[in-house]
């Protein structure tokens, strides 16, 4: 509920910092888990993980893992369907359930269809595989004119089965325009004709867990296995890396790995990552496509827990220790990946654990049912996605529009202008307002300009602090480079990405001396010229577009004659500058090349960590300084520090409801620092309330809250002298 008082008291919920492998909570059975192998595979590197960690020596009485009978298994018996076998406590599976096994309203609660239990959906990893060859060869060379590949094609590339055989099951003859009709080859050119006419060669894992999930996305026969006798080679692989060496010998192999060893250790510079037709384009794979489950290939998996008390008491234990850090190596260990951080706090929550959001947090600041819109900075949209999805958990009459764009695109959609999109509610923006888009009033009150809605106003709330972090890719001529400097100074920074000459950076301020070995050649930037030792290759440069905030902070900030006309180099020689409104295309550029760099918003740094490397930064006292909470919260990391705010419309009705989840918002910051942010102070939360509560009466546009006002102060002052 919105409170209004002379001064508001903040109630923060602080949540306890997860113990490192979540030792304080005991995972105490009996929990008897069921269904999908993946799931079970899961489950005992989870147990072993815990084992090790927390000195735990029980044994089977604890955890009872009855896996290997798939997904219908799992959630037949976690609805305590006694016709298969005995109910357990957890259902593990590969997809959501069916109508038929068990039903939901909102995705995540569901109700047995042949049974009184209910059922709490918890997600716990991701699985996939990625499609592979040498970087040239015939193999690379075909599939780069395809486009990719089917799974069709993969069918047929890898069965035992022949065309007959593989038609009865359902596939399709026109993936293979060209065939032979010989079942004994397997030939590139059978798939194309403008392929070379050389026998596809193949290798696949023999690790259990990689080659099942191959199975059961591409074989549909039942006895269908892969081939063991072609013309061409047949390898069978015991790790990855004989994989990797098999594609690299190979120019006409093919091969897969889990999708996890392809976003965290594998060489993209060594080996070609094959894109796959989802039916109507094909996705490569990668972080991007793999975590907005766009990619083919992969899939969640799920735990389906029995919605009872006495069952939760154990079964929540184990999820908890599971999305602890200690967890994650777990996941991964067993060729999994393991959940975004601010996708384990949902999931937490979900369930109740001690690390996540108690429901009292969310159900005490439920407005009045219906909708609330929002659009903008990408940098804020992981900040309003999590929001929006943990409050309307525990205020499920509230539905949620959230939508990137820009910058540029919330401060229009705010404002109602009709050239960016229909109008909302809030307007999520990584920089200040400019001058053409709104009229300042008040400090915090901005009227809007045409071609928005001049009948408009928002309040500009401070929602969070970013560290707008550089980066480059773990381990590539880029981050060997950086690493020999100790990082990068502003002015290094700006003629990286300056379209000015040496000599214009000169005269606009520009230190010489940080380029130590320049080639005197301003149509080039190598990292060789920043240091002899670096590499001699030329910087690709990626980042924000035009739309963004990110793109305004980074241009005030590094390109400092950006008044006079300095901005972002884009006839840099074959690349240019490489830009996009959506931060994770700027991950997946500087992923493929190792040369690259870009800047994007520090969460998006944080959620891909394990692949990309931040780089320090020189601040204003001439120390290098890396991004992370402490330093993005206490200022050390400058000038690339900033605040990220949330633009609230200023109309009565759309204020009833945007009000209470703003406070909700900023009453738990643990929310802010899942996503990698870093939390406004106490102080500053506490007035971005009062700012909503002191939204003038009426402004010079014609906006009366005076409604809002009375609607609130009546039920709004008893809870807030109770919280405080």
């Amino acid at each position: 509920m919105f409170k209004l008082s002379a001064v508001f008291c903040l109630a923060l919920t602080v949540l306890p910092e997860p113990v490192h492998a979540q030792c304080e909570t005991e995972i105490s059975g009996p929990i008897a888990v069921a269904g999908a192998s993946s799931v079970g595979r899961l489950v005992g590197a989870w147990m072993d993980a815990y084992k090790s960690e927390c000195g735990f020596e029980g044994g089977n009485e604890t955890i009872s893992i009855e896996t290997g009978r798939g997904s219908s298994d799992g959630a037949s018996r976690v609805c305590g369907d006694t016709i298969r076998s005995d109910p357990v406590h957890i259902g593990g599976t590969v997809r959501t359930l069916n109508p038929g096994e068990a039903t939901s309203e909102n995705d995540w609660q569901y109700e047995c269809t042949r049974s009184t239990r209910t059922l709490l959906q918890v997600e716990v990893a991701s699985e996939g595989i990625s499609m592979a060859t040498s970087l040239t060869g015939n193999a690379a060379t075909c599939i780069s004119n395809l486009g990719g590949l089917t799974f069709d094609q993969l069918r047929w590339i890898f069965s035992s089965y022949d065309e007959n055989q593989l038609a009865e099951s359902g596939w399709s003859p026109n993936s293979v325009p060209n065939s032979d009709n010989n079942p004994s080859t397997h030939l590139w050119s059978e798939l194309d004709g403008f392929c070379p006419e050389e026998e596809i060669d193949i290798a696949y894992p023999d690790n259990g867990a990689t080659d099942l999930l191959f199975r059961e996305l591409i074989f549909q026969g039942v006895d269908e296995t892969f081939a063991a006798d072609r013309g061409g080679t047949v390898a069978n692989a015991t790790s990855n890396a004989e994989l990797v060496q098999f594609l690299l010998e190979n120019g006409n192999g093919l091969s897969f790995f889990e999708l996890a060893y392809v976003i965290a250790d594998i060489d993209q510079e060594s080996i070609n990552l094959v894109s796959i037709n989802d039916g109507e384009e094909y996705i490569k794979p990668g972080a991007l496509s793999f975590h907005d489950s766009t990619y083919p290939m992969a899939r969640r998996l799920y735990m389906y827990l029995h919605d009872d008390e006495e069952s939760l008491a154990s079964t929540s234990s184990l999820i908890e220790f599971g999305l602890s850090s200690a967890g994650d190596v777990a996941v991964k260990s067993v060729g999994l990946w393991p959940l975004d951080d601010w996708e384990k706090l949902v999931m937490r929550t979900r369930i109740q654990t001690p690390s996540g959001i108690p429901w009292s947090s969310i159900t005490e600041s439920c407005g009045p049912d219906g909708s609330i819109s929002i659009a903008g900075s990408s940098t804020v949209f992981p900040l309003a996605r999590l929001w929006a999805e943990l409050y309307n958990m525990g205020c499920p009459q509230m539905e949620f529009t959230v939508e990137g764009g820009g910058s540029s695109t919330g401060a229009g959609r705010v404002c109602g202008n009709p050239s960016r999109g229909t109008p909302v509610d809030i307007g999520d923006m990584s920089r200040e307002w400019k001058d053409s888009e709104a009229t300042q009033v008040q400090g915090y009150i901005y009227e809007c300009l045409e071609p928005g809605d001049t009948a408009r106003s928002a309040t500009q709330i401070d929602v969070a602090i970013d560290g707008l972090t550089v980066a480059v890719k773990e381990g590539g001529a880029a981050w060997e480079c950086v690493q020999i400097l100790g990082g990068l100074t502003p002015d290094q920074l700006r003629w990286i990405y300056s379209d000015y000459t040496d000599s214009e950076l000169e005269k606009t301020g520009w230190d010489p001396l940080s380029l130590k070995n320049s080639d005197r050649n301003s149509q080039t930037h190598l990292w060789s010229e920043l240091d002899d030792t670096c590499e001699r290759i030329e910087i690709r440069i990626a980042g924000a577009d035009d739309r963004s905030g990110t793109y305004e902070y980074f241009l005030e900030a590094i390109l400092v004659d950006h008044g006079n006309g300095e901005t972002f180099d884009t006839s840099r020689p074959g690349f240019g500058y490489e830009n996009s409104e959506l931060d994770e295309v700027l991950v997946e550029y500087i992923s493929e090349f190792a040369e690259a760099i870009s800047y994007f918003g520090y969460s998006y740094y944080y959620a891909n960590r394990a692949s990309l490397s931040a780089v320090a930064i020189a601040n204003s006292d001439g120390n290098y300084i890396l991004p992370n909470a402490e330093t993005i919260g206490d200022g050390t990391y400058n000038p690339l520090a900033r605040r990220i705010y949330m633009n609230l419309y200023n109309d009565d009705a759309s204020l009833e409801r945007t009000s209470h989840f703003v406070e909700f918002a900023l009453s738990n910051p643990a929310t802010v620092a899942a996503t990698g942010y870093v939390a406004i102070p106490e102080e500053d939360a506490t007035e971005m309330l009062n700012r909503m509560k002191g939204v003038p009466e009426e402004t010079s546009a014609g906006t009366s809250i005076q409604t809002f006002l009375a609607v609130y102060f009546s039920v709004g002052i008893s809870l807030f002298f109770s919280k405080c």
